[in-house]
């Protein structure tokens, strides 16, 4: 009898150890939280199209803020809204060819980053997905497109910091 109590007694302590060590593994694997940042967005993008060479027209701008909140102002409405970014995805790299008017081919390689967005205060969007482009020179600019559920439903490019 005393030996069963005994081995009982060690057979509990030993789980009972068991359970302390799996439980002790689990919090050392517990993935590091995403890096979701977004210094490099704040402030206000225009897109810009061009009258002549001495004047451009700011046909609409998006202004993002440090509080996660944003206001997208176009010819027909200002929509003010939040946005929560889900995702970002960091160190894609595009190329983009110009051609100048003397048939001049340059090459710019940009690093990107992808910034896909939920947002509320839009009527026919409810996700953005931003572009930010930087060269090795640090021009920079940006793309958005706006989805509706899966759907495209807007693109525009060549946002810039500088209106003019």
């Amino acid at each position: 009898m005393k030996q069963a109590i005994i081995f009982n007694l060690t057979l509990s302590v030993l789980i009972a150890a068991m359970i302390v060590w799996f439980a002790s593994c689990n919090k050392d694997k517990k993935e590091p939280d995403p890096d979701l940042s977004f210094n490099n967005l704040l402030g206000t993008w225009y897109f810009t199209e061009m009258i002549s060479p001495e004047h451009s027209n700011a046909n609409f701008f998006i202004t993002f803020k440090p509080d996660n909140s944003y206001s997208y102002v176009n010819e027909n409405e200002t929509i003010n809204g939040i946005f929560k970014i889900k995702e970002k995805v960091e160190q894609m790299q595009y190329s983009f060819v110009y051609v100048n008017d003397k048939n001049v081919a340059t090459t710019y390689t940009y690093n990107a980053t992808l910034y896909k967005m939920l947002a509320s205060g839009g009527r026919d969007f409810d996700q953005m997905w931003l572009y930010h482009f930087e060269s090795t020179n640090m021009s920079r600019f940006m793309a958005v497109h706006f989805y509706s559920g899966n759907e495209l439903v807007k693109i525009f490019e060549n946002l810039k910091k500088d209106a003019f």
